[in-house]
């Protein structure tokens, strides 16, 4: 019999759970994401627009030209951001209107999830406003 096999065994005697804990939403959310598209408008090909989550409650990422940060909470189900802040970067027009449409399509999700693909969804109670992918 293999070790593991004695383990469990020995495990399942003595009534304890062998289950992996569900990773929590936090661990789901956090790290680096590229931006795929939006809601609020369309996303060029070599547009850089990314975000990313910390274990500890930020935000922060690229909107097309200037860098953003920002604080964000998880309670239950919702998701919810804090005032954004921004780079001081000088950005070209075509640049700022990629930029406000990925801002505004952020600043309107209050719900997360991560799709069977593994991608991440962005979204207000009943429509998408985000999707990314994790960032290599």
């Amino acid at each position: 019999m293999s070790v593991f096999l004695a383990v469990t065994a020995i495990a399942l005697s003595l009534g304890l759970s062998l289950e992996v804990p569900a990773m929590s939403e936090r661990q789901e959310l956090t790290g680096h994401w590229r931006i795929t598209w939006i809601a609020d408008g369309t996303l060029p090909p070599d547009a850089e627009v990314s975000l990313a989550f910390t274990a500890d409650g930020r935000m922060f990422g690229k909107a097309s030209c200037r860098m953003y940060r920002t604080e964000y909470k998880l309670d239950d189900d919702t998701l919810s951001f804090g005032e954004m802040r921004f780079g001081n970067e000088r950005c070209p027009s075509d640049t700022l209107k990629i930029e406000a449409d990925v801002l505004r399509s952020l600043r309107r999700a209050n719900r997360f999830q991560i799709e069977q693909d593994g991608s991440l969804l962005l979204s207000t109670f009943d429509n998408p406003r985000v999707r990314a992918s994790r960032a290599p």
